[in-house]
């Protein structure tokens, strides 16, 4: 557009050939993906200034789902129970489900030079995915043979039971098997028109370093940064027509040192120092929670540091 300026768009679709059947043995078809972005670059302050601006928007169709097989050993024990023992359900190895997830967002990317040593540089981003047409194939098949297990609701299921198929304090029958399979593809599909689990609307990263290049520390550099990230979608509130429920945020500070040693004309050695999470930032990250409770959390990576070295020649 100018020479400070410039604008750019990209288009791509793409799919990934996948061999998972689903629960009756047909292959789930191929995964299909389509990407668009815009945006402009910007070139400013003889070149010590450099920014872009972006706009995207993507779509997963037939991403490939797990399912708790909790659902699955459910329609084995109705079937044993119907069949006086016989299970005509079996499962194929790597069965799936599907769903499809759209998204759109922002990105902002900032790099500057102040001075010749000092060196900065800023990442934004804003992203809202959306997912649909969660598990259709599992759903299908329940309601192709509700009627037939209601009939049969009182029917006591045959010793030993599959895991995950009779809740506590629940009578082991095809009803209570048929409410179970219902309640694991209900929570599944609490998702549906909803933000996905674990997406972080909001990030930033920041880094800034700093060279001597004269005095007594010639030759070290030395720089810090931060990365924030917002709360996550960590499971859905039934009882607010399925709200997301959210994590919380968290943000990491980071440094470094690094020296640089000239062992021959041609020759470099760098030896550099890290200290990750400064502050040890210990807080729990929840990864799965409902309005019921939490389920699971992981532990945030605990301070440290590393040396590393590196010969250029």
């Amino acid at each position: 557009v100018r020479d400070w300026v410039s604008a750019y768009y990209n288009n791509a679709n793409s799919f990934l050939p996948q061999g998972n059947r689903d629960l009756v043995g047909e292959l789930i078809g191929n995964r299909a993906g389509m990407g668009k972005d815009l945006g402009l670059r910007f070139n400013l302050l003889d070149n010590r200034l450099n920014a872009s601006v972006g706009y995207y928007e993507t779509s997963d169709t037939n991403r490939q789902l797990g399912i708790d097989s909790g659902a699955y050993n459910s329609f084995t024990e109705i079937w044993r129970a119907i069949n006086d023992g016989v299970n005509s359900f079996t499962l194929q190895p790597g069965t799936s489900e599907t769903a499809t997830t759209a998204g759109k967002g922002w990105e902002v990317d900032v790099s500057a030079n102040p001075s010749k040593n000092w060196r900065l540089a800023l990442n934004l981003s804003q992203t809202h995915q959306v997912q649909s047409d969660l598990a259709p194939r599992i759903g299908k098949y329940i309601e192709q043979y509700r009627a037939t297990w209601l009939a049969k609701a009182a029917v006591p299921l045959l010793l030993p039971i599959l895991p995950g198929v009779v809740p506590a304090g629940q009578p082991a029958t095809v009803g209570t098997a048929v409410r179970n399979a219902d309640a694991i593809v209900a929570s599944l599909r609490a998702a549906d028109g909803q933000s996905r689990r674990q997406l972080r609307e909001y990030m930033a990263n920041f880094f800034t370093s700093y060279t001597f290049t004269a005095g007594p520390l010639k030759a070290f550099s030395i720089g810090g940064g931060a990365n924030y990230r917002s709360k996550p979608v960590t499971g859905y509130d039934s009882t607010k027509n399925n709200a997301p429920v959210y994590g919380g945020s968290y943000y990491l500070v980071n440094l470094m040192a690094r020296r640089e040693f000239k062992l021959r004309r041609d020759m470099r050695l760098s030896v550099q120092a890290n200290l990750d999470n400064v502050l040890n930032n210990d807080d729990l990250i929840i990864v799965d929670k409902d309005n019921t409770g939490t389920y699971r959390h992981v532990f945030q990576t605990p301070r440290r540091w590393n040396v590393s070295t590196s010969l250029n020649f």
